[in-house]
């Protein structure tokens, strides 16, 4: 059942859609991309837990441990993620009571039986409580790349109903021109206003790409900006090196340096009834297998946000360069099509264009009536025109 709803989720139709392919990137591929990696770390936040080593003298039960432990979460040793000779896991010490470091590196207890050892610096605790949420927050995320598109459809309503419009084999000329080119119900401020949406929704997809990026490595200590790169260095490695696990590297799995599989975990026991009372405390070695999944998502997630961050931006630039590109023709193009164009604001050069390549003969038709009746006008914002000698705009067509 699960497979199938992921492969659901997966499936892309390919089908025409109102907004540009950088868009379609971000609100469908990497919104759906997102929403898998959700559903599968949920599926093992529901099934996993955390498994600590409890021995047989300890009083507490097993899975007290494992249910305290997850909620208080898990620490490293930060200091020692290149301390391959003193460490049994990442971060974790072969012994441990060796909680702190002298000033020449060798490896110290702080503390043992209530004997304090002088010069023995403590290590610093780094606590990963991730797994706990962090399912959640990238189901959120994905919903952020789709905001965006709501406010695309009602920015773009106008673009939307003139295509289903133009499909419609009842559209005429003369409906067109009274509902997308009449100035009493779209005023040219109006039109300028669905110009610059069209600015923030683009710049939406760039600044949701960005912000999830930095938030995500705020969350990770910082970790998550270089992991990708590293792992792409780290396949570089030789088999031998790259998952010798007994201390052959001097440094960390890059998944490993990002969310640790194991850790300590420190509890107090605390018990009292009629005849005895009971204080104590435990430190355990636990693993959180579930952080072996976030690992491999996560590298799916920075790819992701990468590719967001480029792609977006692009999309934004094409934008910006369509515009720039209809001004500058206008300029240098056409003396007799420019007095028709001048009067048009990029909006309505957008409808033309929409039109020009969804129903040909309707464009032609659309062009001669508009030429007729703003031939005169006047206008400020000026869009596409032909090249010189091209003063029927329906040979345009042929040369472009």
């Amino acid at each position: 059942m699960i497979a199938g709803e992921l492969k659901k989720l997966l499936s892309i139709k390919i089908k025409y859609r109102s907004d540009g392919f950088t868009d379609q990137f971000n609100r469908v591929l990497v919104m759906k991309l997102l929403l898998v990696c959700s559903t599968v770390m949920c599926i093992n936040w529901f099934k996993d837990s955390v498994n600590c080593v409890v021995p047989s003298s300890a009083t507490v039960s097993s899975s007290f441990v494992s249910s305290a432990c997850w909620i208080q979460g898990v620490y490293v040793y930060d200091e020692l993620k290149e301390r391959v000779d003193s460490v049994s896991y990442y971060g974790i010490p072969k012994d441990i009571d060796m909680d702190g470091t002298y000033e020449d590196g060798r490896p110290c207890p702080v503390m043992i039986n209530s004997k304090v050892f002088s010069g023995c610096k403590p290590l610093t605790k780094t606590f990963f409580l991730q797994y706990q949420w962090f399912p959640f927050y990238i189901g959120a995320m994905a919903l952020c790349f789709y905001l965006p598109y709501v406010l695309h459809l009602f920015a773009n309503e106008d673009l939307i109903s003139l295509k289903k419009t133009v499909k419609s084999n009842g559209s005429t000329a003369d409906a067109i021109l009274n509902s997308y080119f009449n100035r009493k119900t779209s005023s040219k401020s109006r039109l300028r206003l669905r110009i610059l949406y069209n600015y923030i929704i683009k710049s939406l997809y760039v600044f949701v790409n960005i912000i999830s990026f930095i938030l995500t490595d705020k969350i990770f200590l910082g970790k998550f900006k270089n992991y990708g790169s590293q792992w792409l260095l780290w396949s570089k490695l030789p088999n031998s090196v790259a998952y010798d696990y007994m201390g052959a590297r001097s440094f960390p799995k890059p998944g490993n340096e990002l969310l640790p599989p194991f850790g300590y975990c420190e509890l107090y026991e605390s018990s009292k009834d009629i005849k005895h009372s009971v204080a104590n405390h435990y430190r355990f070695l636990c693993e959180m297998s579930q952080n072996i999944l976030y690992q491999y998502c996560l590298i799916v997630v920075w790819f992701l946000l990468v590719l967001g961050i480029v792609i977006s931006i692009i999309g934004l630039l094409v934008l910006l360069l369509n515009h720039l590109l209809t001004i500058v023709f206008v300029v240098f193009r056409g003396l007799s099509a420019r007095k028709l164009y001048k009067v048009l604001s990029l909006r309505e050069c957008e409808y033309l264009e929409l039109i020009r390549k969804r129903n040909l003969p309707l464009y032609s038709e659309i062009i001669l009536k508009l030429r007729l009746e703003k031939y005169n006008g006047t206008g400020s914002t000026p869009c596409e025109s032909p090249p010189p000698g091209f003063d029927d705009l329906s040979k345009l067509n042929s040369h472009v």
